[in-house]
């Protein structure tokens, strides 16, 4: 797994990606079964699959709201790599 901005991809890479996009605070079931579709999609298609997901939790940016994720930033990235993204 590789962590990149939109912009690093952009001007690094060119080729086609499947992409699911969440929050992911806790990678629960729920999340877990989104990543593995994402991949299947890709593996299917021959396509590269990729997550995206955010840091700080969106709702701390869009509202008043303090939004404590379940999973930290580099959790996330280690339990998704699980998923061969």
């Amino acid at each position: 797994m590789e962590l990149i901005s939109f912009e690093e991809y952009k001007k690094r890479y060119n080729f086609p990606l499947v992409v699911t996009i969440g929050s992911f605070d806790g990678i629960h079931i729920g999340h877990q079964e989104l990543i593995k579709a994402t991949v299947l999609e890709g593996v299917k298609n021959n396509y590269k699959s990729a997550v995206i997901t955010f840091d700080p939790h969106p709702l701390n940016i869009i509202s008043n709201k303090n939004h404590t994720n379940i999973t930290s930033i580099i959790d996330k990235s280690h339990i998704i790599n699980n998923f061969n993204v």
